[in-house]
């Protein structure tokens, strides 16, 4: 993948929510807690779930779109694949949790998370994914899901953090948005309702 990295021209921000609650504990500096939220609050994914057979068909569209579109560069900031397995693991309950097949991590901010969505999706959704959700994500079509924040911190243990039921995003008064008036949710590129369900 490194001669697509050149097209990657955006930059991420990153905390664990793990780091954020223990500085919330530790720090007497309130604008150092709030700018930390504010990242928080900017960061999403946009997960892939293509066939075995589709995977590498699916990464190279996805490439040849950095390659020819300016806004997509400037709106993701990196990719990981999980290329040969599709992967699962049992939680401390033994629910089953999915991880994603290719990951695209956009640049931190809300509005550069929907950019990328929408220019992802008119680019696949007519394309015909698994139809299974990687755990804690909102459905976009068969091939596509979102979520906010990371999933190696959505067990039990953080659960305030985050809107039940199914953890996609986090909650508004545990994380704030970053401009007052806002909420957590993407919207479906065509309809522009809030992505909320996982089916």
């Amino acid at each position: 993948m490194d001669k697509e990295e050149k097209y990657l021209k955006g930059c991420r921000e990153e905390i664990s929510i793990k780091d954020y609650s223990s500085l919330v504990l530790s720090s007497k500096k309130p604008d150092e807690i709030k700018e930390k939220a504010q990242m928080l609050a900017g960061n999403y994914k946009i997960h892939f779930m293509p066939h075995d057979d589709d995977i590498d068909i699916v990464l190279q569209d996805i490439f040849t779109e950095l390659k020819n579109n300016s806004d997509l560069q400037n709106t993701v900031a990196y990719l990981k694949v999980y290329k040969n397995y599709f992967k699962t693991w049992q939680d401390a309950k033994n629910n089953q949790r999915v991880f994603p097949r290719i990951v695209v991590y956009p640049v931190t901010g809300k509005k550069n998370a929907q950019k990328a969505l929408n220019i992802l999706y008119k680019k696949f959704n007519a394309f015909n994914g698994l139809d299974i959700a990687p755990s804690f994500n909102a459905k976009v079509t068969s091939l596509i899901y979102v979520a906010q924040g990371d999933a190696d911190f959505k067990g039990d243990f953080y659960k305030e953090y985050y809107e039940p039921p199914h953890r996609i995003y986090y909650k508004l008064k545990e994380i704030p948005p970053v401009e007052p008036d806002e909420d957590h949710y993407l919207r479906h590129p065509e309809t522009g309702k809030p992505l909320m369900s996982i089916k």
